[in-house]
Formats: structure tokens, C-alpha cells, sequence
């Protein structure tokens, strides 16, 4: 990710990823633990190529499709709920399928 490469170069602060983006806080490292096993069982020789379209998603807080996902009233929120709904999210960009209990979180959101 360009911008976690920024931070490593000290280009950017993480204190400033925290304040734009989604993908600087745990709700976001604790649901690509759960896309990220996904993605290799579903794709053990493709997970790579496939992990590539993260960069096509809008990890800026003011996304509004982060809202009710990782966001709960503009706050980052690490609910259990949350954190399915912010995998659920990266799942589908990344078009990967929903299992049945992520189906069922997506129909309570």
C-alpha cells in the first residue's frame, strides 16, 4: 500500500494515516486477517494477483461506504460486527464470495 510505504519512509506520519484513512487502524488489520485466509484457501496460486486490487479501493475515512463498516457515526469502531462488515467490503472489491454468516451480516447492515 503506497501510503503504509510513505509512513515507512517517514513521509507521512502514522498518526496522519490514522486521521485519513481506514486501513491505518485495527478494524481494518483484523478483517484482512479474515479476507486474507479467505483469499489464500479460495486462490492458493492466485491470492497475489488478486490481493492487487486493494490498491483500487478508497481507503479515505471520507468514504462514505466505510460508514456503518468500520465507521459507526464517523468514529472507527472495532465491533465484531464491524469487522465483518469492513471484510465483507474488501471481499467483494477484491470479488471474492461472502460466506453464509457474512451473508447474514450484510442483511442486518
Amino acid at each position: 500500500m503506497t501510503e503504509w510505504q510513505a509512513a515507512l519512509e517517514k513521509r507521512v506520519s502514522a498518526g496522519e494515516l490514522r486521521e485519513q484513512s481506514v486501513h491505518a487502524h485495527g478494524v481494518f488489520l483484523q478483517a484482512m486477517g479474515h479476507v486474507g485466509a479467505d483469499l489464500i484457501s479460495q486462490k492458493p496460486k492466485a491470492w497475489a494477483t488478486t490481493l492487487k486490487k486493494l490498491s483500487k479501493i478508497d481507503f479515505a475515512r471520507a468514504n462514505k461506504d466505510w460508514e456503518g463498516r468500520a465507521m459507526v457515526r464517523g468514529r472507527i469502531s472495532k465491533a465484531r460486527s464491524n469487522v465483518i462488515l469492513t471484510g465483507n467490503y474488501i471481499k467483494q472489491k477484491l470479488g471474492l464470495p461472502l460466506t453464509e454468516a457474512e451473508i447474514e451480516e450484510e442483511e442486518k447492515y
